[in-house]
């Protein structure tokens, strides 16, 4: 009996395990690797970030990381990557949080290619999640630095160290260029940090867009609970004696 699949069976799948946007952002590159296979090549020209092109296709800055870069392999490792560290950040933050932070995060890294090229002259096409994914790794180790995970699935490594690797590896295929270009490539993680840094942790401990962030030290917030309780008791005792014109009533 053939099985039919329908809108609802689709919109289930995608919401199903609170991963939505990184489970279309993987869709998107296995639709673009078959339309490269079949020699679709509009969608390279439309996709595809080109430093000197920025101001003739600024959307780019957010596309390229929907293009597909590289073999079927290359395309199951980064999708694998994406699934683990992306699925547990839009996990965390949700699904809107994340993807403007994914997409923020990737045009940081474009811009930062982009700035680069104006210091060295070397221009530079970007396709692919390697870069996103690198940004990615580094909130993912934030948020996580202890976890131990199986690097190249073999070896035990915590997450931390992982993010130490991910940053000297992009900066070793950049600064191959120019160690200008290899600075440069490392903006995106750099706001990565930034992001989990000071605006995530900044919203979770009050801090609202243009204030200051309030720490409470946990001692004197009980000393001030007790405080007031000793104040609503004396105010609470007062009204008492008051209102039955008790003399003898105890006092504080």
């Amino acid at each position: 009996m053939q099985s039919r699949y329908t809108v609802e069976d689709v919109k289930d799948w995608l919401i199903r395990d609170g991963i939505p946007a990184v489970k279309l952002i993987i869709l998107a590159n296995v639709l673009t690797l078959f339309l490269i296979i079949f020699r679709v090549g509009a969608v390279k020209n439309y996709l595809s970030f080109y430093t000197p092109s920025l101001f003739l296709a600024p959307w780019t800055v957010f596309t390229y990381p929907l293009l597909a870069a590289g073999d079927v392999i290359s395309l199951l490792f980064a999708g694998y990557w994406l699934w683990v560290a992306g699925g547990a950040l839009e996990r965390s933050w949700g699904t809107r949080s994340f993807s403007i932070y994914f997409f923020l995060m990737s045009a940081v890294t474009a811009i930062g290619f982009y700035l680069g090229t104006l210091i060295t002259g070397q221009p530079v096409v970007l396709a692919g999640l390697w870069l996103p994914l690198a940004g990615a790794t580094i909130a993912f180790a934030m948020r996580n630095p202890e976890e131990t995970i199986l690097f190249f699935f073999v070896i035990p490594l915590k997450l931390k160290y992982l993010a130490l690797i991910d940053i000297v590896f992009v900066f070793a295929a950049y600064g191959s260029m120019s160690p200008v270009m290899g600075i440069f490539a490392l903006l995106g993680c750099a706001f990565s940090y930034l992001y989990v840094k000071r605006i995530r942790e900044g919203f979770r401990h009050g801090n609202m867009p243009g204030g200051h962030i309030i720490y409470v030290d946990p001692d004197r917030q009980r000393q001030g609970a007790g405080l007031l309780k000793q104040y609503r008791d004396y105010k609470e005792n007062k009204r008492l004696r008051d209102f039955l014109g008790r003399s003898n009533f105890p006092e504080e």
